[in-house]
């Protein structure tokens, strides 16, 4: 009996709140407003120690930071908006982007002239007007009196807090241990490149960045859950009975977020674009092959088709995969891909999920580890023998998921000198 996601769903039913045969979320509720100052990692309306001059000059960081993002999402360049959060949530993020872009919930020309504009009230008010500064008591009675607030979104409000963490984000040397996992950690002194502020200020939002934004993340995948009609056993693993804190982070466990998440890029017909690399052992570790499939829905499931079928300037999702054997017994090149066009891409995410750690703390795992959902153990199960865990990851082993557009694959290949090494790129095809 073939228990896979995509049979156990194909008859899946929504519940009534969706428009136009889209699903409706509280990212498009534009009503609600908020302020750009409530990404600072303190409460504008209390006095402080610090003078209303030190957070006017932490207040025109954000601004900065909301005019680079504004630019970022006009360019197309969604890959600023990929945080290091620390919650093992990253496939979250990427369909949150995905959604906002797709539906246009990041209004960059408004903000960006908005935020030009307060820039150069500030700079005015500070040569010319320094008695504003001087008398006032908050920042907040500051901002108020001279209109230097920015009305934002929750969309915006999100976004522009992203990219403010994805500018704290660098990429390490990769341990020759675990090739395939992504060594990526958070540098403080990285976001003072968006605008000079102090290292304690620095310090402070990025640890306010992480709280907000996993707490939204898993917001989000609750709500999407929502719409959905899952059976009991599959909705209570992402209510707030298993939701978790970890060093101050929202954690959902990850084979059940991802499970939610992949019903919404399947209603949304979400096309995918799998980068696969083929890794080997030599003196260091080498990439041997290195193969891009692309995805689309056809008849509610995931297809293998030309680049040339897809909207190359829709946001997609993007999972970068490794695989690399861990004895002589793992798959040739032509098995491995052959393997690969075997499996939709959803099995082969489930299977890594459902093996992969559920909290970023292990000692919660007892939370889900037991737990007898036939679908879930039916992907352990798969993982474990056709290779999708970090012990074996001689399949499929996923390094990282984000959202981009389709014609940006390249900028995600691995850069060779021309005619030197063994890397090589190869559009998948079912042919």
């Amino acid at each position: 009996m073939n228990i896979s996601f995509e049979n156990r769903f194909k008859d899946l039913e929504l519940r009534s709140l969706q428009k136009n045969g889209k699903l409706r979320l509280s990212f498009e509720n534009t009503r609600k407003s908020y302020l750009l100052s409530d990404i600072l990692p303190y409460d504008v309306t209390f006095p402080s120690k610090s003078s209303v001059e030190k957070r006017l000059k932490e207040y025109f960081f954000l601004l900065e930071a909301c005019k680079q993002a504004s630019e970022a999402a006009r360019s197309g360049d969604y890959t600023s908006f990929d945080p290091l959060v620390g919650e093992n949530g990253c496939q979250i993020r990427a369909m949150m982007n995905i959604f906002i872009f797709s539906n246009n919930l990041f209004n960059y020309k408004k903000l960006s002239i908005r935020t030009s504009e307060i820039m150069k009230a500030i700079k005015i008010i500070r040569k010319e007007n320094y008695d504003f500064i001087r008398v006032s008591q908050t920042l907040k009675e500051l901002l108020e009196t001279q209109d230097l607030e920015i009305k934002i979104t929750k969309a915006e409000l999100f976004l522009i807090r992203s990219f403010i963490l994805t500018g704290a984000k660098e990429y390490k040397e990769v341990n020759v241990e675990i090739p395939f996992v992504k060594n990526s950690r958070t540098n403080t002194k990285k976001i003072m490149e968006i605008a000079p502020v102090g290292r304690i200020f620095a310090q402070k939002i990025i640890k306010s960045l992480r709280i907000n934004i996993s707490s939204v993340s898993c917001e989000y995948v609750q709500e999407l859950e929502s719409l959905f009609r899952l059976p009991k056993e599959i909705s209570e693993n992402v209510s707030s009975e298993h939701l978790v804190q970890y060093k101050g982070l929202s954690c959902l466990p990850c084979y059940w977020y991802t499970l939610v998440l992949l019903l919404q890029a399947i209603y949304e017909e979400t096309p995918i674009v799998m980068i696969a690399k083929k890794l080997k052992r030599k003196k260091g570790i080498e990439l041997a092959k290195e193969m891009v499939f692309c995805y689309r829905i056809r008849n509610g499931k995931y297809e293998v088709v030309s680049k040339e079928e897809l909207d190359i300037k829709k946001p997609a999702l993007f999972l970068v995969a490794s695989s690399l054997n861990v004895s002589n017994e793992g798959f040739s090149m032509t098995e491995w891909k052959s393997s690969l066009l075997n499996y939709s891409p959803i099995d082969l995410v489930l299977a890594f999920a459902a093996v992969h750690r559920q909290y970023p703390d292990d000692s919660k795992s007892y939370l889900i580890d037991d737990h007898q959902d036939i679908c879930y153990q039916y992907y352990k199960k798969m993982a474990k023998e056709k290779g999708c865990t970090i012990k074996n990851p001689s399949l499929f082993f996923l390094s990282h998921a984000f959202c981009d557009k389709i014609e940006n694959i390249s900028k995600h290949l691995e850069k060779t000198e021309a005619g030197k090494g063994n890397s090589s790129f190869e559009l998948g095809s079912s042919s």
